[in-house]
This record gives structure tokens, sequence and C-alpha cells, in this order.
């Protein structure tokens, strides 16, 4: 018997349907599948084509710099050497990502962005 079928016999039984009601739309939210992250990579090549055609958003750009931030909180937990502010200025990291992308648009830019996280540590 399925969650469904068990509210349903409950309420055919003479059970109030306000205890049942909230159990209800609980079973209907969680019982689709919910992806909150998308851990595709996203290829350089879509950098490129987006930021040719002028589609480089502000969301794309946030997002660059939320992973920077998370690289360099993983190392300051893990060592506790401080990267964030080692990082480059932001519009930097954007022309960085910019040639980088160019040069190898079959890499990925998450792949580009621990590159420069690894140089930057290195002190390169």
């Amino acid at each position: 018997m399925n969650s469904y079928s068990f509210i349903i016999g409950c309420i055919h039984q003479g059970f109030s349907l306000k205890y049942f009601l909230p159990l209800m739309v609980s079973v209907c939210l969680f019982a689709s599948e919910v992806h909150a992250m998308d851990t595709a990579a996203r290829p350089c090549s879509a950098w490129n084509t987006a930021r040719k055609a002028n589609l480089s958003s502000v969301v794309q750009r946030e997002w660059v710099y939320g992973y920077l931030s998370g690289l360099s909180d993983a190392a300051k937990a893990i060592n506790g050497v401080d990267m964030y502010a080692q990082l480059p200025a932001n519009e930097a990291i954007v022309e960085w990502l910019n040639q980088h992308c160019e040069q190898q648009a079959n890499s990925t830019v998450d792949a580009a962005l621990r590159e420069l996280f690894n140089r930057v540590r290195a002190g390169q």
C-alpha cells in the first residue's frame, strides 16, 4: 500500500480531513524528485559563446566568484590558509577566464577556475 492509498483509506473510514490534509500536502511535496544542485560541468565553448553574444550575465560571474570563494573556504578549513585575500580582483578573474576559455575551448569553466586557484596558491 502506498502513501496515497493509506490517506484515502483513512478518509473513507471517517478520519477527519483536517488531520490528513497536512500529511497529504507533505506526501505530494516530497513524492517527486528534487535536484537542488546542477553538477554538470560548464564547457568553455559555452562561456565563449555567451561572452561573444553579449549574454554573459551577472549570474554567471557571481557563480564564478562563488566557486572560487568555495575553494578558498575549503583551503582555509583544510590547511588554515586564507586564499580569498590572495585572489585577483573580480574583473581580472573574468579576464583570465576569458583568455583561458578562448585558448582551451574544450576545457570546462570549473577546471579553468581550479587551475587559476592552484596558480594563486602556488604563488604564480
